[in-house]
């Protein structure tokens, strides 16, 4: 890993991506601007759509699947009476349909009968991978595509009729649930079509875009949310016979700590006591530990003390 002078080595961002912007352009400024040859980040954004990206730098790339466990929040502008082959409004029309009245009380009831588990087919239009190719690019290429459905939870959804023809809505998903495909789904229970015009991420992975920053021009304007990231799971001091201990991969019984001990079991980072009070960036930590039963398990450990 390459890191230009005065570069950040650990550290995770949050990206306000505008309309028009690809994910990938987003990770390439974040890259050039951080001086940072690894970034990435925790889920893409089609470039129709806004929103939060959650970016991380370095070694804090490893911490991201732990933040997955959480729901995302997304805001869409449903059109009804077409559809597209992208299921958005950069897409080609593929057929048009008639629009029937529908009353608010109806679309609540039609929206809350998507909450709960189900199966959910990715529409071709998606960085879902076949065969280790892009389903995106198959499908650009005139090639017939098949995805695998995905189990998908719907926690909470709710919207407003604009006019008779748009709908728009919030709902609180999943992982790996895809708007989109929501979105014409809704559409077919109205008895119509219907594709996506407005896309925003609000939430992902425990974060919010209300402090995430739009992509800034200057190094000096990108900012890093370690603070926000450390008081996710915690932080616990050890000295510096457990730190050696922990650094080199091997467990520590909670009972041999003399000072302190974690109180809960589950995740947990931890710091080097005797070099640090407090940590104030992902620098200053050993890694990400859990506690499992009684004893302190590496999960994520940095380089810069090893």
């Amino acid at each position: 890993m390459r890191v230009k002078e005065g570069g950040r080595r650990i550290a995770i961002t949050l990206i306000d991506k505008e309309v028009g912007v690809t994910s990938n352009s987003v990770v390439g400024k974040v890259r050039y601007l951080s001086g940072n040859s690894r970034v990435g980040h925790s889920g893409t954004l089609d470039p129709f759509a806004s929103g939060l990206m959650v970016v991380a730098l370095g070694q804090a790339t490893r911490l991201l699947p732990f933040f997955h466990d959480t729901p995302k929040l997304y805001r869409a502008r449903l059109l009804l009476g077409s559809s597209t082959d992208t299921g958005d409004l950069t897409g080609a029309v593929t057929a048009t349909s008639p629009t029937p009245d529908t009353s608010e009380a109806q679309l609540a009831a039609i929206l809350s009968s998507f909450i709960g588990e189900s199966s959910q087919v990715p529409p071709v239009y998606s960085a879902r991978k076949v065969d280790g190719v892009r389903s995106y690019q198959l499908a650009r290429e005139g090639k017939a595509v098949e995805l695998e459905a995905s189990q998908i939870n719907i926690f909470a959804i709710e919207g407003h009729l604009v006019d008779a023809t748009t709908i728009d809505f919030e709902v609180r998903c999943s992982r790996g649930t895809y708007i989109r495909t929501l979105g014409e789904d809704i559409a077919k229970r109205l008895g119509t079509l219907g594709y996506l015009s407005k896309l925003r991420r609000i939430e992902s992975d425990g974060f919010s875009v209300d402090d995430a920053s739009l992509l800034p021009a200057e190094k000096s304007d990108l900012r890093f949310c370690d603070r926000a990231v450390l008081d996710r799971f915690g932080t616990f001091g050890v000295d510096e016979a457990v730190a050696k201990r922990l650094i080199n991969g091997i467990e520590v019984d909670l009972a041999d700590l003399r000072l302190s001990r974690p109180e809960n079991d589950g995740y947990v980072f931890v710091f080097h006591q005797d070099r640090f009070d407090h940590p104030a960036t992902l620098e200053d930590v050993i890694g990400l530990f859990e506690v499992v039963e009684g004893r302190l398990q590496s999960r994520v450990t940095f380089p810069q003390f090893s």
